[in-house]
């Protein structure tokens, strides 16, 4: 909001009659209004979480195409970063129908996804694994960014307001909650959800597991 306001006085005292400086400032404008948003939407979330009122909406979902439908989102942001995207579905039983909140799942998984791709460089991979059973599936993501510094205990990334604390990145001024409102929901699904830094690339893997809600 410092930055906004700063912004704002600025163009009042005519720094909008140069139209180089009138662009920058709108565009900074712009983006810390789109932040404080985000903020606000993740507190606002965090406490509906929080609230003993709180529940579940459980749902059979087909699920290769409610994969299906999160991973072609996230594949278009993938491409701009030229980001190497692997993805692979073990369903051996052919599972066709899991029991869960689909609202909930896919806000859990686009808050990992996206918290991979904000710190895996440009050109880049990340390798999604999405293993399903008849009674829980897994779902796990590996980056090749900087990882998860050894200076720091792995549990706190599921912390509220919680920065990670990977030198290489330069994405600042996330809200810290994302990892924490992913774990919230799959702890509410009574599943479990970790962190350490990945054998296969080097930066991070996070991954979630939850059972099948069959006779919920």
């Amino acid at each position: 909001m410092t930055i906004i306001k700063g912004h704002a006085e600025g163009l009042l005292e005519g720094l909008w009659k140069n139209e180089n400086l009138l662009f920058a400032y709108l565009q900074t404008i712009t983006s810390n209004v789109d932040r404080t948003s985000k903020l606000l939407n993740d507190i606002n979330l965090v406490t509906e979480l929080d609230s003993f009122s709180f529940k579940l909406f459980l749902h059979r979902v087909k699920i290769k195409p409610f994969f299906k439908e999160q991973l072609t989102n996230f594949s278009y942001l993938a491409d701009k970063k030229q980001i190497a995207l692997a993805v692979s579905i073990t369903n051996d039983h052919d599972v066709e129908k899991f029991t869960l909140d689909k609202e909930r799942i896919s806000q859990v998984i686009d808050n990992i996804l996206m918290n991979s791709l904000r710190f895996t460089p440009y050109k880049g991979t990340i390798q999604i694994d999405i293993e399903i059973c008849p009674y829980e599936l897994s779902f796990h993501v590996h980056d090749s960014g900087p990882g998860i510094s050894l200076e720091e205990n792995i549990t706190k990334i599921f912390e509220k307001f919680h920065q990670e604390n990977r030198s290489q990145s330069t994405h600042k001024g996330h809200s810290g909650l994302g990892l924490y409102i992913a774990k919230t929901i799959i702890e509410k699904h009574n599943g479990s959800i970790s962190a350490r830094n990945s054998i296969k690339y080097g930066g991070a893997h996070i991954w979630f597991t939850i059972p099948n809600h069959i006779n919920t």
